[in-house]
């Protein structure tokens, strides 16, 4: 009994300490990565030869990717060490639905073959016999008996997914009780993988690791990973983000996108920039709105770029009990500078091409554009604006952060929140880019944005948040700390 306890203890001793290098650094993780064949041959009592090692690192890769995703965000912190180029990514973005859902189904199937891929029990996992005809055996031996563990792991997977997004969501009781779900839900997840691995499939002969050498190894792991953990919570407060009133507004004081909500906006909460989204309309001027048609504000059946200026700046919209009419641009920016007040211009292209588009906007706005800042979700645009306007400060608006980002033109990244981790910000930072997370609506959030070493924070709430921020305790930054850690995010 204690061969096989101390068989798991010093396992859950390696997989704690890939975590931790995977949390440190990518060389530190593929250097331990590189080690780990060396310790299943020494387990195994087998001599070093290449054919054994290679055997040795496929296991352990086949192993690692069934533990990734029960590790906070780690597939996450991986695939941020990849860049891809900022065209594919941008292709990625608009057509995420589509791609994730394929990646998610190929990452599936991969998991459920690797499953059976894992020997049978009665199987050393290092063997002299053809390699191939181990795992055609091991795959056809498994048949029965893996649909149900997968099931279970799929359900422990599903339910780490649901615990992260709603911690993200940070909704006072549910955000406390799902990030404690959530850390338990990986715990069990885990534990389960782990003991199903070592217990039931894998067989080793085990005498090299006896119960007191793998404790003491465990020991060393956890006081690795407390040292790790206490780093992070005792990591200086970083200095409070510019606030940015997303789409004009602050609370319900306005309908998003006029020039009203601007001008109470600026007298309330004095951000430090007015984020707002021009669309080109049929006879080639640009007019504030998010939404590519006007059903969801007036509800009318009307076009932006099927209809004139004098047809769309007639018509009022409606948000909070409140009405105003939709906002030409050039009133819009002539307010904001009498109001001395910078703007974030978010470029929404619809179906409009881009050179066009950006083309116009310089010729109408290229000389008026100074404080005032651009960001969009296309980044052809940003680099056509960039080409013509190499003072102009641009940035590259991301739905959300899966892989690395290459060198690039934008000034900053505007960024969705819940998938931004510390180390993302910090290699931004590196690379001189600026990071603005959106969109924040609480105190919570706003604290772990700052946490995270964010440069901006876009909300529709600018007064309170800045309040909030202000006003903050040491407590109440801990608490933050605790919450990233809890979501993998530190």
């Amino acid at each position: 009994m204690k061969k096989i306890t101390g068989f798991y203890l010093f396992f859950l001793a390696v997989f704690l300490l890939l975590e931790i290098c995977l949390s440190l650094s990518l060389p530190l993780t593929g250097l331990y990565l590189l080690l780990g064949p060396l310790f299943l041959l020494k387990i195994n009592a087998q001599k070093l030869t290449l054919k054994s090692y290679g055997q040795g690192l496929f296991w352990v890769g086949v192993i690692c990717y069934l533990l990734l995703p029960f590790s906070p965000l780690s597939l996450i912190r991986l695939l941020e060490h990849f860049p891809l180029p900022l065209t594919v990514t941008n292709a990625f973005f608009y057509k995420r639905i589509f791609w994730l859902g394929l990646l998610g189904g190929l990452y599936l199937v991969g998991y459920y073959v690797c499953l059976r891929l894992l020997p049978s029990s009665n199987l050393q996992l290092l063997t002299e016999k053809n390699f191939l005809q181990q795992l055609r055996k091991n795959f056809d031996t498994s048949r029965s008996k893996h649909t149900f563990v997968f099931l279970i792991l799929l359900f422990f997977s599903a339910v780490t997914f649901l615990g992260t997004t709603l911690a993200v969501s940070d909704l006072m009781v549910v955000g406390k009780v799902s990030a404690l779900g959530y850390f338990v839900s990986v715990s069990v997840s885990k534990q389960i993988l782990l003991l199903w691995l070592l217990h039931q499939r894998l067989s080793f002969e085990t005498r090299t690791l006896n119960f007191k050498a793998s404790l003491f190894f465990l020991t060393l792991a956890v006081c690795g990973s407390a040292f790790v953990t206490w780093q992070k919570l005792t990591l200086p407060r970083e200095k409070i983000p510019l606030i940015i009133s997303h789409r004009g507004v602050d609370g319900t004081d306005g309908v998003q996108n006029t020039i009203p909500a601007l001008i109470k906006t600026h007298q309330r909460a004095h951000p430090a920039y007015v984020e707002l989204d021009i669309q080109l309309t049929l006879d080639q001027h640009f007019v504030v709105s998010h939404d590519e048609d006007l059903r969801k504000l007036a509800k009318k059946e009307l076009h932006i770029n099927q209809s004139p200026l004098e047809e769309l700046t007639k018509v009022q919209v409606f948000e909070h009990a409140k009405k105003a009419p939709l906002a030409d641009f050039t009133l819009y920016l002539a307010k904001a500078q009498q109001l001395d007040q910078p703007l974030l211009i978010e470029f929404k292209l619809g179906n409009v091409p881009v050179s066009p588009y950006v083309t116009q906007f310089l010729t109408l706005y290229g000389k008026e554009i100074k404080k005032d800042q651009i960001h969009s979700m296309d980044l052809l645009a940003i680099t056509t604006l960039k080409r013509s306007l190499p003072k102009a400060s641009a940035g590259f608006t991301l739905p959300f952060v899966l892989f690395g980002l290459p060198k690039n033109q934008a000034d900053f990244y505007s960024v969705s929140a819940p998938t931004v981790t510390k180390e993302f910000i910090t290699k931004a930072h590196k690379d001189h880019k600026k990071i603005y997370l959106w969109t924040l609506e609480q105190k919570k959030q706003a604290l772990e944005a700052q946490t995270l070493g964010a440069d901006a924070i876009i909300t529709d709430e600018p007064s309170q948040i800045k309040a909030s921020l202000q006003t903050a305790t040491p407590v109440d930054h801990f608490k933050a700390k605790v919450r990233l850690l809890l979501k993998g995010a530190l």
